[in-house]
């Protein structure tokens, strides 16, 4: 048996943009990969992980038809496993090559209509010692997900290992979180149409990009000092505001510094479980959500964080909305994606670790008229360590240096703003 889905807003725009001139494109899937320093049974695993997609439906769901794509929930998806074995005569070697078949997996594309669409590879290294890759495709998963994954695949990986059943509570379907969200579409499309009147489609002058027609997706990581990143938390506190809100104000101030521009609206995705009980369920239900800061008139940073802070204020009230219809309007507007977590990602009840990967990146693409796109950045803050980040951009229009002076005016400014004392009442 299979039932059809409602689109999420998120799932309308990527397949809007899947359908592109040049043939079928994917977003990157979203991935983790894990060592794990401890027992682990393969069977055990895949009856684990084909609990948690009997569980969540969107771990179900495939893409029919051509053109106008549905999507629809299977009764019965078994999840794919794979089982190699990592080759090298020492541990240094073998590791080495587990980063070779863990990127192979990440990469291999995904059949949209059969599915499935996540998969897990477990990677031999040694006796005890193994690297799981999880990779689900982003029509079906956010990052948010990742979590709610990792812990329902940690409590049924246990349980069955203790030869117990694996005791579930209730979780809400993606499908209904969607239906929910989009019944708030139409009265929060005014809002946003009121909101985005007359902002800039752009930022039309960026110093160091040259014009293009192809897109070649390239990265930098850079590092925000541990020092300074205590200081944009402590920043956050004294102002009544997050963290999220100063580094988005902060790259908005150098976004405005190198470009002139005064009006900016930028993109940042929202986790958007607004529903009680959403908190836990595994899908494609982000909110990419348009932001605009007003840099009018120069101000302070306090003042400027305090006008960030209602912008984004203001965009979560409204984040059920239907994004599609106003990504054509600003397809290269800049972004901040912020991600946060108290503990780097691991797998419950075993001895696990992240596994780090390089990023993955969309193929290059042959995109006429793509060359108003800018550096887009990513944060990864844990607390108490240093932020990584990372500026992901278009090789054709922007060269390595340019986008390393970039980086560094961004860390120079967090560094600096953090050296000083912001005061609730200056915000």
């Amino acid at each position: 048996m299979s039932d059809e889905v409602p689109l999420s807003a998120q799932q309308e725009a990527f397949l809007a943009w899947m359908d592109g001139p040049d043939g079928l494109r994917h977003p990157a899937p979203v991935t983790v990969a894990l060592r794990i320093t401890d027992e682990l049974d393969p069977d055990l695993l895949g009856a684990a992980l084909a609990h948690v997609v009997a569980r969540h439906e969107a771990l179900r769901t495939v893409f029919c038809g051509a053109g106008r794509r549905r999507p629809v929930v299977l009764g019965d998806r078994p999840p794919e496993i794979r089982r190699v074995a990592a080759a090298g005569e020492d541990a240094g070697e073998r590791l080495a090559h587990a980063r070779v078949l863990a990127l192979a997996e990440r990469d291999r594309p995904f059949d949209l209509a059969d599915g499935p669409l996540l998969r897990a590879t477990v990677i031999r290294v040694a006796d005890r010692d193994q690297v799981l890759l999880l990779a689900v495709h982003h029509l079906v998963f956010d990052a948010w997900s990742m979590g709610p994954l990792l812990r329902d695949l940690g409590v049924a990986y246990s349980a069955l290992r203790a030869g117990r059943p694996v005791r579930s509570g209730p979780v809400l379907p993606a499908s209904e979180v969607v239906r929910r969200s989009r019944e708030r579409w139409p009265d929060n499309r005014a809002a946003w149409d009121e909101a985005l009147a007359g902002a800039p489609a752009a930022l039309e002058i960026f110093p160091g990009r040259e014009p293009a027609d192809e897109v070649r997706p390239r990265s930098h990581d850079f590092t925000i000092g541990r020092e300074a990143a205590a200081g944009v938390a402590r920043v956050a506190r004294a102002a009544s505001a997050t963290p999220f809100a100063v580094l988005l104000s902060a790259w908005s101030a150098v976004l405005s510094s190198w470009s002139g521009a005064t009006d900016i609206v930028l993109l940042s995705p929202a986790a958007a479980r607004t529903l009680p009980g959403s908190e836990n369920a595994i899908g494609c239900l982000f909110s990419s959500l348009l932001i605009r800061v007003d840099l009018a008139g120069q101000p302070e940073f306090g003042e400027l964080l305090r006008r960030t802070r209602t912008a984004i204020l203001d965009a979560h009230a409204r984040q059920d909305y239907p994004y599609a219809e106003y990504a054509a309007r600003f397809p290269y507007a800049p972004c901040l994606g912020y991600y946060s977590w108290h503990v780097p990602p691991h797998l419950p009840g075993l001895d696990s670790t992240a596994f780090d990967l390089p990023p993955t990146l969309v193929d290059d693409l042959d995109t006429p008229g793509s060359g108003l796109s800018t550096p887009q950045l990513c944060v990864f803050e844990q607390q108490g360590e240093p932020m990584a980040a990372r500026l992901d951009f278009n090789a054709a229009a922007f060269d390595e240096p340019t986008v390393e002076d970039l980086a560094e005016d961004l860390t120079a400014f967090v560094t600096d703003l953090s050296a000083h004392t912001i005061e609730a009442s200056d915000v």
